[in-house]
C-alpha cells in the first residue's frame, strides 16, 4: 500500500468511525472494501474485452455468466 493512500485511508475510516459508531478495524474494511469495488470497477471493460478475444475464432461468441 502507497504511503498516501494510508494517510487517506486511516482519514476515511476515522469518518466512518465518527458518523456511523464503528470500531477502526470496522471502518477500515469498509475503505479496503470500496476500493475493491473501485478496482473491479474499473476492469470490467478489460475483462469482457479479453473474454470476447479467447473466444473469437471467426464466429461472433460471447462468454457471459
Amino acid at each position: 500500500m502507497k504511503p498516501e493512500f494510508s494517510s487517506i485511508a486511516t482519514y476515511i475510516s476515522s469518518w466512518i468511525t465518527l458518523e456511523q459508531g464503528k470500531t477502526t478495524a470496522d471502518a477500515m474494511g469498509d475503505v479496503w472494501r470500496g476500493l475493491e469495488v473501485v478496482e473491479a470497477a474499473a476492469r470490467v471493460g478489460s475483462d469482457m474485452m479479453v473474454r470476447r478475444l479467447q473466444t473469437w475464432k471467426g464466429a461472433a461468441t460471447n462468454s457471459g455468466r
